[in-house]
This record gives structure tokens, sequence and C-alpha cells, in this order.
């Protein structure tokens, strides 16, 4: 994962570094890259554009016994936090994030 930074310059007279994140994940990469976050002090802010943590990933096959990974955005909080409390840390909703099951079947309406 790499970081992307974008220095936006405004009229007033000041500027904001913002940091650019996608797809973040809990695997062996994401500490790394987490940690040169917080190591980056030039950062205003911080925005991470979904996929964070893949917690939708279920632990059952079957309908009646779907549980997704919780444990997983535990792991995600434990690895944003030491940046999240000094820098502001927005998030946006990536298509691990929705919990949504599709029904492929017409439903009638009576």
């Amino acid at each position: 994962m790499n970081l992307s930074k974008l220095l936006i310059k405004c009229t007033f007279g000041f500027s904001v570094t913002v940091g650019l994140l996608a797809d973040i994940g809990t695997d062996n990469f994401a500490p790394q890259s987490l940690q040169a976050v917080q190591e980056d002090s030039t950062l205003d802010l911080v925005i991470a554009a979904g996929d964070l943590a893949y917690a939708d990933t279920k632990l059952a096959s079957t309908p009646e016994s779907v549980w997704y990974r919780t444990e997983l955005w535990d792991q995600f909080g434990r690895l944003v936090e030491g940046f999240g409390s000094k820098v502001p840390f927005v998030t946006t909703i990536g298509n691990h994030e929705v919990d949504y099951e599709i029904n492929t079947q017409p439903v009638r309406i009576s």
C-alpha cells in the first residue's frame, strides 16, 4: 500500500496536506504502511477510501450460520490508533464494509 499525498493551497494563505489511503486491510503490509503514515509529520488529514479491514469474510458457508470477522475490525482499530489520535482520520465506505446479500430470485409483491 502506498500513501498518496495531496497538497491543497487555499486562498486564505494556508495549505493542507492530505494523505490518501485505500485497501488497507490487516495483513502483513498494513502495520508497515500505517507506521509510515504515523511518522509523516507533514500530514494534516488522512482519508481512507474504503476497504478498510476486509472484515466481510464469512467464517461459515451456510446461510444459517454466517458470522463476520469482527476481530478484524478490532485489529484495524489497533493499527490506526497511533496516528488516528493525532491526525484527523476520515474513512469512506468500500464494498467490503457494506453488509448486504444479493437476492437473485424475483420478488413478487402481492
